[in-house]
């Protein structure tokens, strides 16, 4: 047998722990495996309420290096924003990188954002979510939700398909 390392994800620990079969299966993983990996200590805490391991264990945050682009690369991704009709030349534009998927719930934040956006302190906000349909009812629903919170545009050509800015 190959021995192996299990890197826990948000969706094994977050999801799959609350559904019997799907427990099964990771703790038959886990009996096999020769060490795990976990993002940080929570999630290593919510595996270990429901699922039993006492190998070595590594907490390797999750994060990438990133380097700040020049001023001129900026520029030009702020340019092709106002070109898509996302903001002015001055808007601060937030991005939720994210798959349309129900674990990752991109809805969570449209009644809070559409709240600060039509603040005096949120007029010049903006947030694009970028990722790729996962879920097609999960994009329906998205759609369905955006339409009366916020005046969506689909901006399918700027990005990746799927995705939005709210106004």
């Amino acid at each position: 047998s190959v021995p192996y390392c299990l890197v826990l994800g948000g969706t094994d620990v977050n999801v799959f722990t609350n559904n019997e079969e799907k427990c099964a299966v990771m703790q038959k993983a886990l009996d096999g495996c020769a060490c795990v990996v976990s993002f940080n200590e929570g999630m290593l805490d919510r595996m270990r309420q429901s699922l039993a391991f006492n190998g070595p264990v590594f907490i390797i945050p999750q994060t990438a290096p990133v380097q700040v682009p020049a001023e001129e690369a900026v520029a030009a991704v702020r340019q092709q924003l106002v070109d898509a009709g996302i903001g002015g030349p001055d808007a601060h534009i937030f991005l939720l990188p994210c798959g349309i998927r129900p674990v990752k719930d991109p809805s969570f934040l449209l009644q809070a954002w559409t709240q600060f956006h039509r603040s005096e302190d949120g007029k010049d906000m903006w947030l694009l979510i970028v990722g790729p349909v996962l879920d097609n009812a999960c994009m329906v629903e998205l759609e369905r939700e955006l339409v009366p919170t916020a005046s969506p545009t689909r901006s399918n050509g700027m990005a990746r398909q799927g995705s939005f800015e709210l106004q």
